[in-house]
């Protein structure tokens, strides 16, 4: 099928846009990301038994969680620009066996000192998973369904953290965190197998360099991408630190087992599955779009309910699922701006680099912050952090968002 071939690896022009979306191919890379995304949770149900077991604190934990997305933090640009000159297949497969041989290695670390250097280098593979990914998904695409693809895609890490959760809940109760780090690397190498030894979904080409009729670069929208970029901080910074703090408190606060505490972080964390559907149906109908963004303000109100002191369970998952579904929606309609804002099709994979980065230092910075005020302030530090970090999200991202809520993209 033409759909499954790989058209070309090395660079200079490649085929037209695709006319049809290309949805076997387009499945695997979503679960590529998704098994990829599970290494950013994989810590957050053995937390307590992480910190008991290497005598390290709250705070510490959140860094070990968070050590992930420090290479994108610190490389996303650069590596955005370095890796859209190359093939698209050979950087996710490269990504995939980074992330699966070094979570191997983490299950045999004596102490903090040795995994976190390990999680560095699996972030160097999230890297590489995150900026081939979304290219990919736009080479996949047809060009009216590239918006709601996009926003799809932004689903992979709640959809990751959910799995992660869930199934580490059910294999902490036979194991502990380092079975479960094997258990990790086995699952990513399953989807990097799969496209080692078949041609699946490799359609796209290394490069495409932009027709004519696209080579008008729009220098303006540059700005703007960065705009969004630090938007994508700001709502990372928040939900993850969010995502990690859920299973902790129900252990913590409401007496749950490991297993149950993953069970319900897994359905916390697959709501946001809920918005970034929500998101993805109004951009393919073009609704607008930013009264459905601005009701992300209440991911505020959602914080001061949820987490404190004394609340009920039913009330505290009723709060944590809005902060999960508000942020499928923010990050939907991100990720599904950024071919819209990118200045010409030569520049996407730079502009997914940049806004990597971004999403990658709110989720760097996000954990440790947010448990460090949990330790030292109790819990209602995360209504306070979450009203700032939002606050700061809206004035940063306002000019980005189209009122038509329309996502057309440059052409791949």
């Amino acid at each position: 099928m033409s759909e499954l071939r790989d058209a070309h690896n090395g660079s200079g022009t490649g085929p037209d846009p695709v006319e049809s979306t290309r949805r076997l191919p387009l499945a695997l890379v979503y679960a590529a990301g998704v098994i990829a995304a599970m290494g950013l949770g994989k810590f957050d149900v053995f937390a307590v038994q992480l910190q008991d077991d290497l005598e390290i604190s709250l705070g510490q934990v959140g860094w070990v969680v968070s050590a992930i997305t420090g290479i994108s933090a610190l490389l996303g640009t650069p590596a955005g620009l370095w890796l859209g000159r190359r093939s698209m297949r050979g950087t996710l497969l490269t990504g995939l066996w980074c992330v699966a041989a070094a979570g191997a290695g983490g299950g045999l670390v004596p102490g903090l000192g040795a995994l976190l250097p390990l999680r560095a280098v699996e972030g160097i593979g999230y890297l590489m998973v995150v900026i081939a990914c979304p290219t990919l998904i736009v080479r996949l695409s047809a060009p009216h369904d590239r918006g709601p693809a996009l926003a799809l895609w932004g689903t992979f890490v709640p959809v990751g953290l959910a799995l992660s959760t869930a199934i580490g809940g059910a294999v902490g109760s036979v194991t502990d965190w380092r079975g479960w780090m094997f258990v990790m690397a086995a699952l990513t190498a399953l989807p990097a197998t799969v496209l080692t030894f078949t041609r699946l979904g490799t359609l796209a080409p290394a490069t495409l360099r932009p027709s004519a009729k696209h080579r008008t670069a729009r220098p303006g929208n540059r700005p703007l991408v960065v705009l969004l970029a630090l938007g994508f901080c700001m709502v990372s910074l928040v939900t993850v630190a969010v995502f990690v703090l859920i299973p902790i408190f129900l252990q913590r606060e409401l007496g749950y087992s490991r297993a149950d505490a993953g069970a319900a972080a897994g359905f916390i964390s697959l709501v946001s599955v809920g918005g970034g559907f929500l998101i993805g149906w109004l951009m393919h109908r073009k609704q607008g779009v930013r009264p459905v963004a601005l009701g992300s303000f209440l991911i505020v109100i959602a914080a001061w309910v949820a987490f404190r002191a004394g609340v009920g369970p039913v009330l505290f998952i009723a709060g944590a699922a809005t902060i999960s579904g508000l942020n499928g929606v923010m990050v939907g309609l991100i990720l599904a701006s950024v071919p819209r804002l990118a200045a010409e099709s030569g520049e996407l994979g730079l502009a997914n680099g940049i806004v990597t980065q971004g999403g990658s230092l709110g989720s760097l910075l996000g954990p440790p912050l947010f448990n460090a005020g949990v330790e030292h302030w109790g819990w209602h530090a995360v209504g306070w952090f979450s009203t700032v970090g939002m606050a700061v999200c809206w004035l940063l991202m306002a000019p980005t968002v189209r009122p038509s809520g329309t996502a057309s993209a440059a052409p791949a």
